[in-house]
């Protein structure tokens, strides 16, 4: 089950303006979501998780801030799969109640085998 509600998330990145106050990415999201997917700025990233149609949505987990140089203990980063024009991708997200900022943790292309064959699995069977 989710810590965070992803829709609210999307609704924060939809807000224009006001949301470049409300929603940060880390500099290894903001490398791969501009290798990945092209978005080169925080405003087409934003974009990209407001209007996105994740197909294939899939609720990853919820676990505690690995690597946390934000000095605030036990925050929660939920991530989620999906598919954007048949690419499988990984998306993960937290809040820092410490900023009051939403945090894009990462969001790149997912080559995990699992969800791969997954996806090729999908695609043979018609669902993609």
């Amino acid at each position: 089950m989710p810590f965070y509600c992803l829709d609210t998330f999307k609704g924060i990145c939809g807000e224009i303006p006001g949301r470049n106050s409300k929603v940060t990415v880390t500099r290894g999201a903001a490398a791969r979501a501009s290798e990945d997917f092209n978005l080169d700025t925080l405003d087409k990233i934003m974009d990209f998780v407001f209007d996105g149609e994740f197909s294939m949505k899939h609720f990853d987990c919820t676990r505690d801030l690995i690597k946390n140089h934000t000095g605030v203990p036990h925050l929660k980063v939920d991530s989620y799969k999906f598919i954007v024009d048949s690419k499988p991708c990984y998306f993960a997200f937290f809040f820092n109640n410490t900023t009051n900022k939403w945090v894009i943790k990462s969001l790149h292309a997912d080559d995990s085998p699992q969800f791969v064959n997954n996806v090729m699995a999908s695609k043979l069977a018609g669902l993609l």
